[in-house]
Protein backbone atom coordinates (compact mmCIF):
# COMPACT_ATOMS: atom_id res chain seq x y z
CA UNK A 1 0.00 0.00 0.00
CA UNK A 2 1.70 3.19 -1.09
CA UNK A 3 0.94 6.63 1.01
CA UNK A 4 2.52 10.14 0.36
CA UNK A 5 4.31 11.89 2.93
CA UNK A 6 3.72 14.50 4.52
CA UNK A 7 -0.41 13.60 4.63
CA UNK A 8 -3.49 13.24 7.09
CA UNK A 9 -2.39 11.91 10.17
CA UNK A 10 -4.95 9.52 10.17
CA UNK A 11 -3.57 7.26 7.68
CA UNK A 12 -1.05 6.13 10.03
CA UNK A 13 -3.25 3.96 11.93
CA UNK A 14 -5.18 2.75 9.25
CA UNK A 15 -1.86 1.89 7.37
CA UNK A 16 0.02 0.22 10.69
CA UNK A 17 -2.79 -1.64 11.60
CA UNK A 18 -3.32 -4.00 10.13
CA UNK A 19 -0.49 -6.85 9.08
CA UNK A 20 -1.90 -7.97 5.95
CA UNK A 21 -0.74 -4.29 4.61
CA UNK A 22 3.15 -3.29 3.99
CA UNK A 23 2.80 0.39 3.83
CA UNK A 24 5.71 1.54 1.64
CA UNK A 25 6.32 5.81 1.67
CA UNK A 26 6.58 7.81 -1.47
CA UNK A 27 8.36 10.41 0.51
CA UNK A 28 9.19 13.85 -1.10
CA UNK A 29 12.50 15.11 -1.55
CA UNK A 30 11.17 18.45 0.27
CA UNK A 31 8.47 18.11 2.38
CA UNK A 32 6.97 21.85 1.33
CA UNK A 33 6.83 20.13 -2.07
CA UNK A 34 3.14 20.70 -3.68
CA UNK A 35 2.43 17.57 -5.61
CA UNK A 36 4.24 14.47 -7.00
CA UNK A 37 4.35 14.24 -10.93
CA UNK A 38 2.47 11.52 -12.75
CA UNK A 39 5.81 10.65 -14.10
CA UNK A 40 6.78 10.21 -10.45
CA UNK A 41 3.84 8.08 -9.35
CA UNK A 42 4.14 5.99 -12.02
CA UNK A 43 8.11 4.85 -11.66
CA UNK A 44 7.60 4.77 -8.15
CA UNK A 45 4.60 2.68 -8.33
CA UNK A 46 5.81 -0.31 -10.61
CA UNK A 47 9.12 -0.06 -9.17
CA UNK A 48 7.79 -0.44 -5.70
CA UNK A 49 5.58 -3.37 -6.94
CA UNK A 50 2.03 -1.92 -5.17
CA UNK A 51 -1.53 -3.22 -5.10
CA UNK A 52 -2.75 0.17 -4.29
CA UNK A 53 -2.30 3.70 -3.33
CA UNK A 54 -4.17 5.98 -0.57
CA UNK A 55 -3.61 9.80 -0.89
CA UNK A 56 -5.77 12.81 0.10
CA UNK A 57 -7.05 15.45 -2.75
CA UNK A 58 -6.99 18.37 -2.29
CA UNK A 59 -4.50 17.17 -0.09
CA UNK A 60 -4.62 17.29 4.12
CA UNK A 61 -1.89 19.22 4.97
CA UNK A 62 -0.39 21.19 2.24
CA UNK A 63 -3.60 22.52 0.36
CA UNK A 64 -2.12 21.74 -2.29
CA UNK A 65 -4.50 19.71 -5.26
CA UNK A 66 -3.86 17.25 -8.46
CA UNK A 67 -6.01 17.67 -11.04
CA UNK A 68 -6.81 18.53 -14.63
CA UNK A 69 -4.44 16.33 -16.98
CA UNK A 70 -2.12 15.32 -13.83
CA UNK A 71 -5.22 13.93 -12.37
CA UNK A 72 -6.53 12.03 -15.89
CA UNK A 73 -3.02 10.55 -16.24
CA UNK A 74 -3.21 9.16 -12.25
CA UNK A 75 -6.10 7.19 -13.25
CA UNK A 76 -4.97 6.23 -16.28
CA UNK A 77 -1.91 4.49 -14.17
CA UNK A 78 -4.15 3.32 -11.92
CA UNK A 79 -6.06 1.79 -14.60
CA UNK A 80 -2.59 0.49 -16.95
CA UNK A 81 -1.28 -1.19 -13.83
CA UNK A 82 -3.85 -2.54 -12.24
CA UNK A 83 -3.18 -0.62 -9.11
CA UNK A 84 -6.08 0.45 -6.62
CA UNK A 85 -6.06 4.13 -5.85
CA UNK A 86 -8.43 5.43 -2.84
CA UNK A 87 -9.23 9.61 -3.46
CA UNK A 88 -9.99 10.92 -0.47
CA UNK A 89 -12.02 14.08 -1.74
CA UNK A 90 -13.50 15.32 1.63
CA UNK A 91 -11.72 18.96 0.91
CA UNK A 92 -13.26 18.91 -3.03
CA UNK A 93 -15.34 21.84 -3.13
CA UNK A 94 -12.73 24.10 -1.28
CA UNK A 95 -11.36 25.72 -4.02
CA UNK A 96 -9.50 29.13 -4.36
CA UNK A 97 -8.13 29.52 -8.17
CA UNK A 98 -11.61 28.80 -9.81
CA UNK A 99 -13.99 31.31 -12.01
CA UNK A 100 -15.10 34.36 -10.38
CA UNK A 101 -18.85 33.91 -9.22
CA UNK A 102 -21.30 35.76 -11.68
CA UNK A 103 -23.43 38.39 -9.88
CA UNK A 104 -26.58 35.68 -10.80
CA UNK A 105 -27.01 33.64 -8.08
CA UNK A 106 -29.91 31.86 -10.74
CA UNK A 107 -27.71 31.24 -13.69
CA UNK A 108 -27.62 27.21 -12.90
CA UNK A 109 -24.59 27.13 -15.50
CA UNK A 110 -22.55 28.85 -12.75
CA UNK A 111 -20.81 26.26 -11.29
CA UNK A 112 -17.95 26.69 -9.06
CA UNK A 113 -14.51 24.58 -8.82
CA UNK A 114 -14.63 21.35 -7.47
CA UNK A 115 -12.33 18.41 -8.54
CA UNK A 116 -12.85 15.08 -7.96
CA UNK A 117 -10.99 11.96 -10.02
CA UNK A 118 -14.75 10.38 -11.15
CA UNK A 119 -14.32 12.51 -14.27
CA UNK A 120 -11.62 10.14 -15.77
CA UNK A 121 -13.39 7.17 -14.70
CA UNK A 122 -14.95 5.48 -18.25
CA UNK A 123 -16.31 2.23 -15.70
CA UNK A 124 -16.94 2.98 -12.26
CA UNK A 125 -17.23 -0.81 -11.78
CA UNK A 126 -13.64 -1.52 -13.71
CA UNK A 127 -11.61 1.18 -13.54
CA UNK A 128 -9.40 0.64 -9.83
CA UNK A 129 -10.28 3.89 -8.44
CA UNK A 130 -11.95 4.18 -5.04
CA UNK A 131 -13.71 7.70 -4.30
CA UNK A 132 -14.62 8.63 -0.56
CA UNK A 133 -16.36 11.89 0.16
CA UNK A 134 -18.79 12.51 3.03
CA UNK A 135 -20.55 15.38 4.79
CA UNK A 136 -18.01 16.49 6.94
CA UNK A 137 -15.72 19.13 5.45
CA UNK A 138 -17.79 19.79 2.11
CA UNK A 139 -21.33 20.59 3.45
CA UNK A 140 -19.99 21.23 7.69
CA UNK A 141 -21.98 18.47 8.93
CA UNK A 142 -19.43 16.57 10.87
CA UNK A 143 -21.96 15.15 13.63
CA UNK A 144 -23.68 13.53 10.91
CA UNK A 145 -20.53 11.16 10.47
CA UNK A 146 -22.33 10.42 6.94
CA UNK A 147 -19.96 9.31 4.21
CA UNK A 148 -19.96 7.51 1.05
CA UNK A 149 -17.72 5.69 -1.42
CA UNK A 150 -17.63 5.39 -5.63
CA UNK A 151 -15.81 2.02 -6.13
CA UNK A 152 -16.63 -0.90 -8.05
CA UNK A 153 -19.57 -2.65 -7.19
CA UNK A 154 -17.90 -5.76 -5.40
CA UNK A 155 -15.68 -3.51 -3.17
CA UNK A 156 -18.82 -1.16 -2.25
CA UNK A 157 -21.10 -4.54 -1.41
CA UNK A 158 -17.98 -6.10 0.52
CA UNK A 159 -18.01 -2.48 2.82
CA UNK A 160 -21.56 -2.56 3.12
CA UNK A 161 -21.26 -5.89 4.71
CA UNK A 162 -18.59 -5.33 6.74
CA UNK A 163 -20.35 -1.89 8.06
CA UNK A 164 -23.36 -3.89 9.01
CA UNK A 165 -21.60 -6.23 10.69
CA UNK A 166 -19.15 -4.05 12.55
CA UNK A 167 -21.38 -1.22 13.48
CA UNK A 168 -24.42 -0.86 11.05
CA UNK A 169 -23.23 2.41 9.66
CA UNK A 170 -24.52 5.78 9.48
CA UNK A 171 -28.65 6.01 11.43
CA UNK A 172 -31.25 6.27 9.39
CA UNK A 173 -32.71 9.07 10.49
CA UNK A 174 -29.39 11.28 9.57
CA UNK A 175 -29.24 10.16 6.39
CA UNK A 176 -32.89 11.32 5.78
CA UNK A 177 -31.95 14.78 6.87
CA UNK A 178 -29.32 14.42 4.51
CA UNK A 179 -30.79 14.42 1.31
CA UNK A 180 -32.04 18.07 1.16
CA UNK A 181 -27.75 18.80 1.06
CA UNK A 182 -27.73 16.74 -2.04
CA UNK A 183 -29.83 18.91 -3.53
CA UNK A 184 -27.76 20.25 -7.13
CA UNK A 185 -28.73 23.58 -6.97
CA UNK A 186 -28.32 23.88 -2.78
CA UNK A 187 -24.84 22.28 -3.56
CA UNK A 188 -23.95 24.92 -5.78
CA UNK A 189 -25.16 27.95 -3.76
CA UNK A 190 -23.27 26.40 -1.06
CA UNK A 191 -19.72 25.80 -2.57
CA UNK A 192 -20.04 29.33 -4.13
CA UNK A 193 -20.75 30.44 -0.53
CA UNK A 194 -18.01 28.51 1.03
CA UNK A 195 -14.81 29.78 -1.57
CA UNK A 196 -16.02 33.18 -1.02
CA UNK A 197 -15.97 33.11 2.50
CA UNK A 198 -12.97 31.02 3.28
CA UNK A 199 -10.91 32.81 0.63
CA UNK A 200 -11.47 35.56 2.47
CA UNK A 201 -9.99 34.09 5.93
CA UNK A 202 -6.79 32.03 3.82
CA UNK A 203 -5.60 35.47 2.57
CA UNK A 204 -5.86 37.29 6.38
CA UNK A 205 -4.16 34.17 7.23
CA UNK A 206 -1.80 33.97 4.75
CA UNK A 207 -1.21 38.18 5.35
CA UNK A 208 -0.60 37.75 9.19
CA UNK A 209 1.85 34.54 8.77
CA UNK A 210 3.79 36.69 6.09
CA UNK A 211 4.31 39.80 8.58
CA UNK A 212 5.47 36.99 11.27
CA UNK A 213 8.61 35.68 9.25
CA UNK A 214 6.86 32.28 8.86
CA UNK A 215 7.38 31.17 5.24
CA UNK A 216 4.41 29.42 2.68
CA UNK A 217 6.39 28.33 0.00
CA UNK A 218 2.70 27.00 -1.73
CA UNK A 219 -0.20 29.37 -1.48
CA UNK A 220 -2.91 26.68 -0.66
CA UNK A 221 -5.62 26.20 -3.62
CA UNK A 222 -7.70 24.19 -1.61
CA UNK A 223 -8.80 22.90 2.03
CA UNK A 224 -8.70 25.46 4.68
CA UNK A 225 -5.20 24.83 5.64
CA UNK A 226 -2.08 26.42 5.65
CA UNK A 227 1.54 24.42 5.16
CA UNK A 228 4.26 26.75 6.78
CA UNK A 229 7.82 26.42 7.70
CA UNK A 230 9.15 28.00 10.72
CA UNK A 231 12.92 28.11 9.79
CA UNK A 232 12.86 31.74 9.89
CA UNK A 233 11.60 32.02 13.27
CA UNK A 234 13.91 32.33 16.50
CA UNK A 235 15.14 28.67 18.06
CA UNK A 236 13.54 27.05 19.25
CA UNK A 237 10.19 27.96 17.67
CA UNK A 238 11.42 26.75 14.13
CA UNK A 239 10.76 23.42 15.90
CA UNK A 240 7.12 22.15 15.59
CA UNK A 241 6.75 20.63 19.09
CA UNK A 242 8.49 23.59 20.73
CA UNK A 243 6.10 25.68 18.80
CA UNK A 244 3.14 23.99 19.40
CA UNK A 245 4.27 23.95 23.31
CA UNK A 246 4.35 27.97 23.41
CA UNK A 247 1.09 28.25 21.19
CA UNK A 248 -1.25 26.09 23.41
CA UNK A 249 0.42 28.48 26.59
CA UNK A 250 -0.57 31.37 24.51
CA UNK A 251 -4.39 30.10 23.65
CA UNK A 252 -3.48 28.74 20.09
CA UNK A 253 -4.06 25.48 18.43
CA UNK A 254 -1.73 24.46 15.81
CA UNK A 255 -0.75 21.19 14.54
CA UNK A 256 2.77 20.23 14.32
CA UNK A 257 4.14 18.86 11.19
CA UNK A 258 5.76 16.38 12.55
CA UNK A 259 2.12 14.61 13.36
CA UNK A 260 1.63 14.72 9.11
CA UNK A 261 4.90 12.53 8.65
CA UNK A 262 2.81 9.52 8.21
CA UNK A 263 4.96 6.70 9.71
CA UNK A 264 3.12 3.34 9.97
CA UNK A 265 4.61 1.25 12.89
CA UNK A 266 6.80 3.80 13.78
CA UNK A 267 9.84 2.58 11.48
CA UNK A 268 11.70 5.80 11.43
CA UNK A 269 12.74 8.14 14.64
CA UNK A 270 10.99 11.19 15.43
CA UNK A 271 14.32 13.16 14.72
CA UNK A 272 15.14 11.95 11.37
CA UNK A 273 11.51 13.47 10.18
CA UNK A 274 11.74 16.26 7.40
CA UNK A 275 8.95 17.55 8.75
CA UNK A 276 10.04 19.10 12.55
CA UNK A 277 10.31 22.75 11.03
CA UNK A 278 6.68 22.80 9.43
CA UNK A 279 3.23 23.40 11.18
CA UNK A 280 -0.70 22.98 9.61
CA UNK A 281 -2.39 26.34 10.24
CA UNK A 282 -5.83 26.32 9.68
CA UNK A 283 -8.31 29.27 8.79
CA UNK A 284 -11.58 26.99 9.41
CA UNK A 285 -12.18 29.29 12.37
CA UNK A 286 -14.29 32.30 12.54
CA UNK A 287 -12.23 35.89 11.44
CA UNK A 288 -12.39 36.71 15.47
CA UNK A 289 -10.77 33.74 16.83
CA UNK A 290 -8.21 34.33 13.39
CA UNK A 291 -7.61 38.00 14.37
CA UNK A 292 -6.87 36.88 18.75
CA UNK A 293 -5.03 34.01 17.72
CA UNK A 294 -2.47 35.94 15.54
CA UNK A 295 -2.77 38.48 18.04
CA UNK A 296 -1.35 36.20 20.64
CA UNK A 297 1.06 34.58 18.26
CA UNK A 298 2.67 37.62 17.39
CA UNK A 299 3.50 38.26 21.06
CA UNK A 300 4.77 34.71 21.21
CA UNK A 301 7.32 34.97 18.73
CA UNK A 302 8.09 39.14 19.27
CA UNK A 303 8.92 37.91 23.28
CA UNK A 304 11.48 34.90 22.06
CA UNK A 305 12.64 37.73 19.41
CA UNK A 306 14.03 39.55 22.51
CA UNK A 307 14.71 36.43 24.42
CA UNK A 308 17.54 35.49 22.38
CA UNK A 309 18.36 32.16 20.86
CA UNK A 310 17.89 28.77 22.26
CA UNK A 311 18.31 25.06 21.55
CA UNK A 312 15.02 23.26 21.57
CA UNK A 313 17.22 20.88 24.10
CA UNK A 314 17.92 23.81 26.59
CA UNK A 315 14.06 24.70 25.70
CA UNK A 316 13.50 21.15 26.97
CA UNK A 317 15.80 21.35 30.17
CA UNK A 318 14.57 24.76 31.02
CA UNK A 319 10.56 23.43 30.93
CA UNK A 320 11.02 20.35 32.53
CA UNK A 321 12.77 22.27 35.85
CA UNK A 322 9.78 24.31 35.71
CA UNK A 323 7.55 21.62 36.39
CA UNK A 324 9.60 20.04 38.67
CA UNK A 325 9.85 23.07 40.88
CA UNK A 326 6.13 23.50 40.43
CA UNK A 327 5.68 20.10 41.79
CA UNK A 328 7.92 20.45 43.87
CA UNK A 329 5.82 23.56 45.51
CA UNK A 330 2.48 22.33 45.63
CA UNK A 331 3.87 19.18 47.51
CA UNK A 332 5.21 21.14 50.20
Amino acid sequence: MGFFSPDYTAYEQALGLFQRITPSVYLHRNPNEATMSPEAFEFETVGRGIGAVLLSNPANPTGQSIEGEALAEYVDIARRHEVAVIMDEFYSHYYYDGPDRSDDLEDETDWPKTVSSARYIDDVNRDPILIVNGLTKNWRTPGFRCCWVVAPAPIVEMLGSAGSFLDGGTNAPLQQLALPLMDLDFTRRDAWALQTHFKKKRDFLLAELSSLGINVKFEPTATFYIWADLSNLPPPLNDCLVFLEECVKNKIIIVPGLFFDVNPRSVRHVQQSKCIGNVRFSYGPTFENLRVGMANMKAMVDKFKRSGPLTASTYITRELSKELSRDFSEDN
